[in-house]
């Protein structure tokens, strides 16, 4: 089997692998075994574990017996296609090509230079595109046209924006948070923020949401509801805010252009502020969750989308079951496609709110009963004890279980307060730390 791709670049012979695998039932399992050994090394592995896990797991259908030259035969048939769609995208960019000098002036008020702004923004939308469709080898071929054709810019923001796109699309998301840095060490120059021209005013609010997206992927609740506060906030740039920027540069997917808009296909303004509402209700009290819905463009949000009101409500009022049911619901709609949401994301999500509601009631309570609990909470007992008992141990609680009586009982000593904040964070770190060693011992029973 090996024989058959040795010879070509990596992008291709995944491409060659899942030909095999999907096409080809007789060597379908030979070659996800070799594409997974492959992915091991590669940047690829996030694309295309998936399909080859996939393939193993099921490990069956019809057997279709091809000879070794008849498979040899539609690799390279594949591969060819493969290849000629990457030429088709170069040469379109190449299409895009203009004089150089047409890019010596910056300022946004010459025709030329808005001409080479558009320019700028196509070839690099087209390798966005590619990136999005596990194209690198297109990707590759677009960023290299961007770099040797289009010159810097004189501010950096737009590049620093170009930046956070390939890390946040590649699943480097510390990387993209680590840019929060290199946006504040612009700033902190002489930059007079009023004489940057407007594509420059655009990009640095860009930067901010896509920064703020990148913390919510890293599962940090608290980063996202503090970037969204200043974000908003920040005062608007010769007329431009982020607000204006978020309606405007952050379209719906399902009214997205990618061949002719600027617009980032896999973020939308929705996904910005899904992922804000989750971050604060994870992180906030009641009183300020209240304040927070109450804004005009929440107000708007649930309006236009009806959908997210009730998903909305049942994670504000902790109900469970109406929160699997509407959660299971968008994933087979909205979030089904998204790249910013996946189903363990809810999972992890779930555990939060229930921890925090058995918080609630512990600090209330100086006795309450398992089934009493697992009633009000709507959950199932065996899960409340692993949760209440992980929470009790995590937090140092005054309180201790009574496996015969099966009574949650507060201690003498008095309840320890804490920040809330503190607490969804330890949370977190503690959830964390259990998936990765269940990970660990899941390896090693294997």
């Amino acid at each position: 089997m090996e024989a058959h791709v040795e010879y070509y670049d990596t992008p291709a012979k995944i491409e060659a692998l899942k030909y095999i695998a999907s096409s080809v039932p007789s060597g379908a399992l030979d070659a996800a075994i070799i594409a997974i050994d492959l992915l091991e090394i590669t940047n690829y592995k996030r694309q295309h574990f998936p399909f080859f896990e996939k393939i193993v797991a099921s490990n069956g259908g019809k057997v279709i017996d091809l000879t070794a030259s008849e498979l040899e035969t539609k690799i390279n048939e594949k591969i060819k296609e493969y290849e000629e769609q990457v030429r088709e995208i170069s040469e379109i960019l190449q299409n895009l090509d203009v004089d150089d000098n047409a890019f010596t002036m910056l300022d946004d008020s010459s025709e030329v230079a808005t001409v080479g702004s558009q320019l700028r923004d196509a070839v690099f939308s087209y390798a966005i595109q590619q990136l999005a469709n596990d194209d690198y080898s297109g990707a590759s071929s677009c960023l290299n046209i961007y770099v040797s054709n289009y010159p810097v810019t004189l501010f950096g923001f737009r590049d620093l924006e170009r930046s956070c796109y390939v890390a946040y699309i590649s699943g480097r998301y510390e990387s993209v948070t680590k840019m929060k840095v290199k946006l504040e060490n612009i700033i902190s120059g002489d930059l007079r923020m009023e004489s940057l021209p407007q594509a420059e005013i655009i990009s640095y609010f860009k930067i901010q949401w896509i920064i703020l997206m990148a913390n919510f992927r890293l599962k940090k609740y608290e980063n996202v509801k503090v970037l969204y506060n200043v974000v908003i906030n920040a005062p608007p740039v010769e007329g431009i805010s982020a607000c204006d920027v978020l309606e405007t540069c952050f379209i719906p997917r399902e009214q997205q252009d990618a061949k002719i808009s600027n617009c980032d296909n896999f973020i939308s303004k929705n996904d910005i502020l899904i992922a804000t509402l989750v971050s604060t209700i994870l992180s906030s009290k009641d009183k300020e969750i209240k304040s927070f819905l109450r804004q005009h463009i929440y107000e708007d949000f649930f309006e236009e989308n009806p959908q997210f009101l009730k998903f909305s409500e049942s994670l504000v009022r902790k109900k469970f079951s109406a929160f699997e049911s509407s959660t299971t619901e968008l994933c087979t709609t909205y979030f089904q496609y998204n790249y910013n949401f996946r189903v363990e994301d809810w999972a992890h999500i779930k555990k939060i709110l229930i921890m925090r509601c058995i918080l609630f009631y512990f600090s209330l309570i100086d006795k309450i009963s398992l089934s009493d609990l697992s009633q009000r909470l709507g959950i199932g007992k065996s899960e409340l004890i692993t949760l209440a008992l992980q929470l009790m141990k995590v937090l140092n609680l005054n309180m201790s279980y009574d496996p015969v009586d099966k009574l949650f009982v507060r201690s003498q000593s008095k309840y320890p307060t804490q920040d809330l904040s503190s607490i969804v964070k330890n949370l977190e770190n503690y959830i964390q730390a259990t998936m990765i060693q269940n990970t660990v011992l899941k390896a090693l029973e294997e």
